[in-house]
């Protein structure tokens, strides 16, 4: 029944946006992120891997891309912000080799299998430009109980220690710099990527 609920949910995006901005503080903590990782963020073209409802597309330029599985959440983006938002899988970018400055992820790997997340990993590096930056946000465990409540609650089965992310971003990145980050009652690890 929970589950039914929490799915339920998840499909409104107006809903989700509400809970996730109430959840996280307004999203300060992934701001606070972006404006110190990705500083030429309004002028370079940036790709937001696992946009969902377009909630950071505010934050980048005008060459800014969010990619999605979902087309319920593009969609939404679409009216919501006049920015570009495609469907797409992300093992498989239909985007050109090269074509991004910077790369945005947020809270998409705890969603994925190892495998699943290694070929998104493949495909983030072929559309990266060489001098490019990446950077990578992802729930982590919590100490605190309204934490650890809610990533019960969560539909991402593969929340990872630190230790573990960066063993699957090694494979094809160089992690520069990573620092846990709080944001509202949830706890991100932040990796930056070359």
């Amino acid at each position: 029944m929970l589950d039914f609920f929490i799915d339920a949910l998840a499909r409104r995006p107006a809903i989700l946006n509400f809970l996730r901005s109430l959840l996280e503080n307004g999203h300060q903590g992934e701001h606070a992120v972006i404006q110190r990782e990705l500083p030429d963020r309004l002028s370079q073209r940036v790709l937001d891997l696992g946009c969902g409802t377009g909630t950071f597309a505010p934050w980048f330029g005008p060459d800014y891309v969010g990619v999605d599985i979902s087309s319920a959440y593009t969609s939404y983006a679409r009216r919501k912000y006049n920015k570009n938002f495609l469907v797409m899988d992300a093992q498989h970018l239909n985007l050109p080799e090269h074509s991004f400055d910077a790369i945005w992820v947020n809270g998409v790997f705890h969603h994925l299998n190892d495998q699943t997340v290694s070929a998104v990993l493949r495909e983030m590096k072929r559309v990266l430009k060489t001098a490019g930056r990446a950077v990578v946000m992802e729930d982590i465990p919590s100490s605190l109980f309204i934490s650890k409540l809610l990533g019960s609650l969560d539909v991402g089965d593969n929340i990872r220690l630190p230790a573990g992310y960066r063993q699957l971003l090694q494979e094809y990145f160089t992690v520069i710099k990573e620092y846990p980050v709080r944001t509202g009652v949830c706890d991100f690890q932040v990796f930056v990527l070359t």
